[in-house]
């Protein structure tokens, strides 16, 4: 549940710049999580978990560096 508050909190900082950075800030994890994500599938054998909170806050400034 840490991943979830941690976008609560990235979602309500960038809420204070406008619906640009909250709708990049949402949807650019995934595109940064993506390449990580599938090597990780193919390499990992059993352990498949994908840690989202760094990528979370990568999303977060990238999306108010982008929209700056």
């Amino acid at each position: 549940m840490g991943d979830v508050r941690l976008a609560a909190l990235a979602g309500l900082l960038l809420g204070t710049r406008g619906w640009a950075p909250v709708v990049g800030g949402a949807g650019l994890p995934y595109v940064i999580v993506l390449p990580f994500a599938v090597a990780r599938l193919r390499n990992a054998g059993d352990d498949r978990h994908v840690p989202f909170g760094p990528f979370l806050i990568a999303g977060a400034l990238v999306s108010t560096v982008l929209t700056a």
